[in-house]
């Protein structure tokens, strides 16, 4: 059983802290206290941007970084939909709704994901996520805790916390993930360009071509880049 009364003072002091990391600082203890294996918090735009602000571990890390790369998955819809998606088991039946997430996501040790997202009014900023190795829904007190952690982490975010990401918080992650998401962008940049559609659309142009093609939308994205392939307006 959660205690919510403790878990929102650990919150609060973290977030009266001003670490450097304070969203990635609420993440990690949210997953402590609420016994969940990891947790990310993921910036999102609507016009496509998606940046992994702060991971606990590498399967945090990798299971955002996929989403990113395929454009679908829970974090991505808890963000578009504006509401909680909660994924017991993502083997189960409710994987087929991202059916390229559901099939990259087998080769690591995520049984459930569950994702909040970090919104206030019509604002959103992106989403706290956490990841299990078993299956199993949230308890109550579970789901009331991380949904108070959203809260408290978007308001770190709107208070102007620095987001900066402190090495505790980036494990699994290394300079090729930020050189990989740069080629992406860029390409988007490209496409966007050529095709005159905005930067989302060219994203989305992006990952259908990958799809298209059986191929992953960073070799896509760095034929783009070096100019060996050019995606016609439609």
């Amino acid at each position: 059983m959660v205690d919510l009364a403790a878990l929102h003072v650990r919150l609060q002091a973290g977030v009266a802290s001003g670490a450097a990391d304070t969203p990635g600082m609420l993440a990690r203890i949210c997953a402590s206290e609420l016994a969940l294996n990891g947790a990310m918090v993921t910036l999102m735009t609507e016009t496509g941007h998606h940046e992994l602000l702060s991971a606990t571990d590498g399967v945090a890390a990798e299971t955002d970084r996929l989403q990113f790369l395929l454009g679908e998955g829970p974090f991505v819809e808890a963000f578009r939909s504006r509401r909680p998606i909660l994924v017991a088991d993502l083997g189960g039946p409710a994987s087929s709704r991202w059916p390229m997430f559901a099939k990259a996501v087998s080769t690591i040790p995520a049984a459930a994901v569950f994702a909040f997202p970090l919104q206030a009014g019509a604002a959103r900023a992106g989403t706290l996520g956490f990841w299990r190795a078993t299956v199993g829904p949230l308890d109550g007190t579970q789901l009331a805790g991380a949904l108070l952690g959203a809260d408290m982490v978007l308001r770190a975010l709107l208070d102007g916390a620095n987001p900066t990401v402190s090495a505790a918080s980036t494990a699994g992650r290394d300079t090729a993930l930020s050189s990989e998401r740069a080629v992406v962008y860029q390409a988007s940049g490209m496409v966007a360009e050529q095709c005159r559609i905005p930067i989302g659309a060219a994203l989305a142009r992006l990952r259908a071509h990958a799809f298209a093609t059986d191929r992953s939308i960073t070799d896509v994205a760095a034929d783009v880049v070096a100019r060996r392939l050019r995606l016609a307006p439609e």
